[in-house]
């Protein structure tokens, strides 16, 4: 059974104008395979050429849909955490081992 919430035609299309972009930088890469760095990546590649509001409402979908991933059991992490959504990658410092000298 499919759960298909009654929602008006401008938010359908937000909701496809989120998931074309996620789809033209991701391809097919499942889901359960998206790291927060891949994620920071595709953030700032796409921010680097729109509003910050765009930006945002496009984050807001997909963060609605990785909980929906976890509650469903298809993912464990939440790789949306955290992260710059305005275009600059904040570099975790334990990723760096020279930054924590």
């Amino acid at each position: 059974m499919t759960f298909i919430p009654q929602v008006s035609l401008t938010t359908l299309k937000h909701y496809e104008y989120s998931l074309r972009a996620v789809n033209e930088y991701f391809l097919d890469t499942p889901i359960k395979n998206i790291k927060r760095h891949d994620y920071q990546k595709f953030l700032n590649w796409f921010g680097s050429n729109k509003a910050k509001e765009t930006v945002a409402k496009v984050h807001g979908h997909v963060k609605s849909c990785v909980k929906d991933a976890m509650e469903d059991q298809l993912i464990q992490i939440d790789f949306t955490k955290k992260l710059n959504q305005h275009g600059q990658y904040i570099q975790d410092p334990y990723s760096n081992p020279h930054a924590l000298q």
